[in-house]
C-alpha cells in the first residue's frame, strides 16, 4: 500500500501503536514520511509523508469476520490518529503558507540558463529563482500554498510543513484548445507546454494526481484532459502509470504513456525523457495519437459548482 503511494517502504515495520517517522527519498536525514500500526485486534493503521502531503489508513483483510467490539476498537484507533495528524497539518500548513508568500514575493525571475532548465532543455514558465533554486509555487485557485524548490543538480523539495495534497501549478495554453494536460513533475509539464501548446497542470506526484484531477474536472467539466503518466518501470508497482490509470478512469480523461521504443534507454520514464531521445514532435504526435482513441472511461463529468 505505501509502494502504490508512491512512498518508499522502510526495511521494518514495527507494530507497536507508536508514530514512527522514516526516510522517503534519498536524502537519508529526510524523516518526512511516518506510519502508525496497531497489531492487536484488526491489524492496521496509517502512513503518509509529510513532505509529500499524502496520508491514508490500511488494514488487514483477512477471510474471517472479527466481533463488533474488535471492529470499533480498531475505528477508535484510526480517528485517534487522524485528529491528531489533521490539527499538526492544519497548524504548519497555515505557517507555512505565510512563508511561501514571503519567500516567493523575495524570488526572481528564473534565469533562461539555470543549470537544470539547461540540463532538461526547457524554458522557465512562470516560475521564480531564490539563492540559486528555481522555486516553483503549489497553488489551489489563487491561493499560493506551498513551494518546491529545484536545485541546479535536480534535488528536489518541498517547503517545510507547507501542504502539497491538492495543490499544483498551471502551464497557461497558447493555442484556443479544450485540452488541458495533467503531469507529475515541472520538466515533464514544461516538455509537455513546448511540444504542444496546450494547458498544462503540475501535479508534483503520483499520489497528488487524483486530487488535483478530480479539482481542474470540477472546473473544467467539459474540457478534454490527457493524464500524462511517468512510466515507472523500475520502480515496484509503477505507481506513476498505476495511478495515472486510475485517475483517468475517475475523469473520464485520456491516458498518455511516454512511448520509447524497443531500444528503451536506461532511466527514463517520462515526457521530458522522451522529449530528449526524440524530440518535441514526438510529444505532439503521441498526444494527437491518443486524442483520437476512445477515452479511458466513458465516465460524464461532473457539473461544475461554479
Amino acid at each position: 500500500a505505501m509502494n502504490h503511494l508512491g512512498i518508499r517502504s522502510p526495511a521494518e515495520i514495527k507494530a507497536d501503536g507508536q508514530l514512527h517517522r522514516f526516510c522517503n527519498s534519498d536524502k537519508h536525514r529526510d524523516q518526512s514520511a511516518w506510519y502508525v500500526f496497531y497489531p492487536d485486534g484488526i491489524p492496521g493503521g496509517s502512513f503518509g509523508d509529510w513532505r509529500l502531503g499524502v496520508k491514508q489508513n490500511w488494514h488487514l483483510k483477512l477471510n474471517r469476520s472479527f466481533n463488533d467490539l474488535v471492529q470499533t476498537d480498531y475505528q477508535k484507533k484510526i480517528i485517534q490518529i487522524q485528529e491528531v495528524h489533521e490539527t499538526v497539518d492544519t497548524q504548519q500548513a497555515l505557517e507555512a503558507a505565510k512563508d511561501a508568500e514571503r519567500l516567493w514575493q523575495q524570488a526572481r525571475e528564473a534565469s533562461p540558463n539555470h543549470p537544470y532548465l539547461h540540463q532538461k532543455g526547457i524554458q522557465a514558465h512562470g516560475i521564480r529563482e531564490y539563492k540559486g533554486q528555481l522555486v516553483i509555487p503549489i497553488q489551489q485557485g489563487q491561493t499560493l500554498q506551498s513551494l518546491q524548490w529545484i536545485q541546479a543538480d535536480g534535488t528536489k523539495r518541498f517547503l517545510k510543513g507547507g501542504r502539497v495534497q491538492g495543490g499544483y501549478f498551471r502551464l497557461v495554453g497558447s493555442r484556443e484548445e479544450d485540452i488541458i494536460c495533467l503531469c507529475e513533475g515541472y520538466a515533464t509539464g514544461a516538455s509537455l507546454f513546448e511540444a504542444t501548446g496546450y494547458a498544462v497542470v503540475v501535479a508534483f506526484h503520483a499520489g497528488n494526481l487524483q486530487s488535483v484531477a478530480q479539482s481542474i474536472r470540477e472546473q473544467y467539466p467539459h474540457q478534454r484532459l490527457i493524464i500524462c503518466a511517468d512510466d515507472d518501470q523500475s520502480t515496484p508497482g509503477n505507481p506513476g502509470l498505476s495511478l495515472a490509470q486510475e485517475v483517468a478512469h475517475l475523469v473520464g480523461g485520456f491516458l498518455a504513456v511516454p512511448e520509447f521504443g524497443a531500444e528503451r534507454p536506461p532511466k527514463v520514464s517520462d515526457f521530458n525523457d522522451l522529449h530528449h531521445v526524440a524530440g518535441l514532435k514526438a510529444i505532439c504526435t503521441l498526444l494527437d495519437r491518443v486524442l483520437q482513441a476512445p477515452l479511458v472511461t466513458a465516465a460524464k463529468p461532473p457539473t461544475s459548482k461554479r
